[in-house]
């Protein structure tokens, strides 16, 4: 029971990071920022909602290229 929490938990902190990083990409959007910082904010928002998805199955990994590494395997 503990581990379906945590995991809630940190997919939900995830998610949390994932909408605030976008938030942020938003706002250099609609203030004149670089297209090199918009689009590193919508990709890091959309890293950190696929760390969210992998959270609710109970898996985890830092890196960019274990999160594809874990979408094709489980996903």
């Amino acid at each position: 029971m503990k581990r379906d929490s945590t995991q809630k938990e940190l997919a939900n902190y995830r998610m949390e990071r994932a909408r605030a990083t976008f938030k942020d990409g938003v706002s250099l959007f609609t203030q004149d920022g670089t297209p090199a910082s918009v689009v590193n904010r919508a990709y890091y928002s959309m890293f950190y909602a696929a760390l969210s998805l992998l959270a609710t199955v109970g898996e985890q990994t830092s890196k960019h290229q274990g999160v594809l590494a874990l979408f094709d395997r489980i996903l």
